[in-house]
């Protein structure tokens, strides 16, 4: 007997029918598996929103708290006892940074980085908070993850930007 290859046509209904329905289930559980991805890419994104904003809310009620205190100290120009006391909050809270930085030069008077004192602060992040006219200012520093609050403190005869970096983790939300 001569065997003749066979097209998909010439194979009976009933086989038809079964790759029909493995192919759409194959379509199913694809279209399935991506859907769930997608839900759970946006949960991750929703997720990432609360915790930068709770840092946020964290950081702001952190830099009111210490401006309140630190006031009478900046009035004074008493500086080191300041760095005492921001290097020693920094170092018994989870914060990244303490910096009290005078607007006029956008130097920081007062940094719990040793290295950061008394030099001029000129990347993207200070320039916007020194130059910022509200109160306070939130600015999301992505590549390190921390949120960094500005809040402007405004003696009789200077104006300072109190920030404070406030570390946060979020969900991976870049794997698909």
């Amino acid at each position: 007997m001569e065997q003749i290859k066979q097209s998909f046509w010439d194979y009976p209904m009933k086989r038809r029918t079964s790759l029909y329905i493995c192919a759409i289930l194959l379509l199913v559980i694809v279209a399935l598996f991506v859907a769930i991805k997608i839900i759970s890419l946006k949960s991750n994104i929703a997720i990432n929103n609360l915790i930068k904003h709770d840092a946020a809310v964290r950081g702001e009620s952190i830099a009111k708290t210490i401006a309140t205190f630190a006031g009478d100290d900046i009035s004074a120009h008493n500086y080191r006892l300041l760095q005492t006391r921001f290097t020693t909050i920094v170092r018994e809270t989870s914060l990244s940074y303490i910096a009290l930085v005078r607007v006029s030069d956008n130097r920081a008077v007062v940094h719990t980085d040793p290295k950061l004192t008394a030099k001029k602060l000129e990347n993207k992040e200070d320039q916007i908070a020194a130059s910022s006219q509200s109160i306070l200012t939130t600015q999301d520093i992505r590549d390190r993850k921390i949120m960094d609050i500005a809040l402007r403190i405004q003696t009789i005869s200077e104006e300072f930007v109190l920030r404070v970096g406030v570390p946060y983790r979020t969900k991976n939300a870049d794997r698909i």
